[in-house]
């Protein structure tokens, strides 16, 4: 029964999609309506949103009522397109682009290019680089993400002491500006591909950062800006392979301030299987997309003494995801 169950899985992703593109969430913010009324408002047939409805209520997404009729719950309200945590892009962006990746898995095995590379010709990166539309979806994505966990890493790490903090790979600098709430002392640099610039610059103008975060463009691959007191890297080391993961400890070791310190946000595979499925499935994800991987902590250690930090501690955010806190090597306190 278990296969059977998962042979179905990704009728679910399609039906989040479904119901995400068509907008029905914003057809149920101000109250239940009936199914002839939803297919009326986003011009499909009724008979047909009906059984993608009763799935998703089945799967506790929406609320079934009586005569076909249907509400929003505590699951379905981040379809909305004004939930402060939406995840239209999100889904948008597994349901069109992943999901496709995901259907060439097999053939990647004995490869070294990722599933995605096989699906669309080029890496994940450059993808979304090089069409509108998807750069689009995958930094919204991005932005709704990082809004979820930002408030986490707010909350549990102490940025009081530093000066100038520079996130890298900071997408639109939404960590950043959560960050920077907090503490009114703080300046600092958002780092990323130089394309990104402008709408990164909106988005910090937007929530009143432009004077304290100034954006810059360029490759970590190459080199990252410099005189930091604290870089940052959420979600960044577990899309690159070790070869390119060190390349970007080493330039991140090399630009830092004295006595500065490193973030690592990243989920860690643990040894028991049963103790959290999520670094897994984030495993699978990476595989899919990149030619990355969810790292062990002992991965990360022997990544960090190659490229001359030290894991000072590890403070967990979740079941999976952790803040690892680094120093230069020969500066452990």
């Amino acid at each position: 029964m278990l296969l059977r169950e998962m042979c179905f899985g990704y009728y679910d992703t399609q039906c989040l999609f479904t119901v995400a593109a068509l907008q029905i969430a914003d057809y149920l913010e101000h109250g239940p309506k009936s199914i002839v009324d939803l297919a009326a408002l986003a011009a499909v047939k009724s008979d047909k949103l009906l059984r993608v409805m009763r799935y998703l209520a089945f799967k506790q997404v929406f609320t079934a009522l009586p005569n076909d009729c249907f509400d929003l719950n505590a699951h379905s309200r981040p379809l909305l397109s004004s939930h402060p945590q939406s995840m239209l892009h999100f889904i948008q962006l597994h349901a069109v682009y992943f999901y496709q990746g995901a259907a060439m898995l097999k053939d990647s095995m004995a490869v070294e290019d990722s599933s995605f590379e096989l699906a669309f010709g080029t890496l994940a990166g450059q993808h979304f680089r090089q069409n509108p539309q998807a750069k689009l979806i995958y930094h919204q994505a991005m932005r709704e993400s990082t809004e979820y966990y930002a408030q986490l890493i707010v909350d549990r790490y102490d940025f009081s002491p530093y000066r100038c903090v520079i996130d890298i790979g900071g997408g639109l600098g939404v960590l950043l500006a959560q960050i920077f709430l907090q503490h009114d002392h703080l300046v600092g640099v958002n780092f990323d591909v130089p394309d990104l610039q402008l709408t990164a610059e909106q988005y910090l103008d937007q929530h009143g950062m432009a004077s304290r975060i100034q954006y810059q463009g360029g490759d970590f691959q190459q080199s990252v800006p410099t005189g930091g007191d604290l870089y940052i890297m959420k979600a960044i080391l577990h899309s690159m392979p070790d070869d390119a993961a060190l390349t970007v400890l080493r330039h991140c070791r090399a630009a830092i301030a004295p006595a500065g310190r490193l973030l690592l946000v990243e989920r860690l595979m643990f040894e028991a299987l049963d103790t959290d499925s999520d670094a897994a499935t984030h495993d699978i994800n990476m595989l899919n997309v990149t030619r990355g991987r969810v790292r062990s902590l002992a991965n990360f250690e022997d990544l960090l003494q190659q490229s001359g930090w030290q894991l000072q501690q590890q403070q967990r955010l979740s079941a999976s995801l952790s803040i690892l806190e680094c120093v230069s090597e020969g500066a452990c306190t």
